[in-house]
């Protein structure tokens, strides 16, 4: 089955095949900066999990008994 694809602009139905050249380099930038948004999301919770956890590794570390040499 060969589906229209569309675009919904301000409640505005657009189809692709209809948009002119200029148009789609426009949606083309759109949905790559979609993409690198969504990874750098991705990215931003990764790291914010890691940092976590050095938190708790260093509380750990503050928190152990120490050791004389």
């Amino acid at each position: 089955m060969n589906e229209l694809k569309t675009i919904t602009i301000d409640g505005t139905d657009y189809a692709v095949a209809d948009l002119n050249d200029q148009q789609k380099g426009f949606l083309a930038q759109i949905t790559d900066l979609d993409q690198k948004l969504n990874h750098l999301q991705f990215q931003a919770h990764q790291l914010a999990v890691a940092k976590e956890g050095f938190v708790g590794m260093l509380k750990a570390a503050l928190t152990a008994p120490t050791t004389a040499e």
